[in-house]
């Protein structure tokens, strides 16, 4: 059952039913459903609202249609059983009332358009903010590429330069172990020398005889050869 009241107004003649609608809805607090249009030049106002804002309504109503043409009836129904609304109240011979369905249906079909628009758009937006990323990050990739074959350049730089410093240690080592070896070798020719020398005996000068410098003259292999070229 409608929680409304529903008015309607009978008038002879459409020029007494417009009246009748305008000093309704300016009068009270009520809604203009439409008109309907019945036989013999008959319309019918039809409105809905609270109770008591729906009889000031009907009785203005009828009071101003009255004074340009002729009024068939008037009449109140307090909330109305739902079959009544949909069969008999709200109808599509009700001129207004399906005006304004007809008005739903673009606006509903209209608002279901806008928001097909606003989600392609929002679709749109965020591919183009997922292509966007995915762009940022290749950017990212190829930069932390060169930032690694950068890294690994000056590495092998870096370790290059420290083999070559090690090879060149290495050289002037070399050198100067060559160098002090041949220190070495003069130093102990040098002593051999002295020592071949001082060891060869003085008599004979034989360096396969036995006797060194200093020693008994008798020790030496040539002793009696000697002896006998003086005697």
């Amino acid at each position: 059952m409608s929680r409304t009241a529903i008015g309607m107004v009978e008038t002879v003649g459409l020029l007494a039913a417009y009246e009748a609608a305008d000093v309704a809805v300016k009068s009270a607090n009520v809604k203009l459903i439409g008109y309907e249009i019945s036989r013999g030049g008959m319309v019918v106002i039809k409105f809905s609202g609270d109770i008591g804002a729906v009889k000031s309504a009907v009785d203005a109503a009828a009071t101003a249609a009255s004074r340009l043409g002729k009024v068939f009836s008037s009449h109140v129904i307090p909330r109305p059983h739902q079959d009544i609304d949909k069969k008999m109240i709200f109808t599509d011979d009700t001129v207004g009332y399906k005006k304004d369905k007809n008005l739903a249906k673009n606006v509903e079909k209209t608002s279901e358009e806008s928001k097909e628009i606003v989600e392609t758009k929002e679709s749109k937006e965020e591919t183009e903010e997922a292509d966007i990323e995915d762009q940022l990050k290749d950017v990212d990739l190829d930069e932390q590429e060169k930032e690694i074959e950068a890294d690994t350049q000056e590495s092998d730089e870096e370790l290059e330069t420290e083999e070559s410093e090690v090879l060149e240690s290495e050289e002037d080592l070399d050198l100067e172990e060559d160098n002090d070896e041949s220190e070495y070798e003069e130093d102990e020719s040098e002593e051999e020398i002295e020592k071949d020398d001082g060891d060869i005996c003085n008599l004979c000068g034989d360096p396969d005889c036995p006797r060194r410098k200093g020693e008994l003259r008798t020790d030496c292999i040539h002793y009696d050869e000697i002896m006998g070229d003086d005697e």
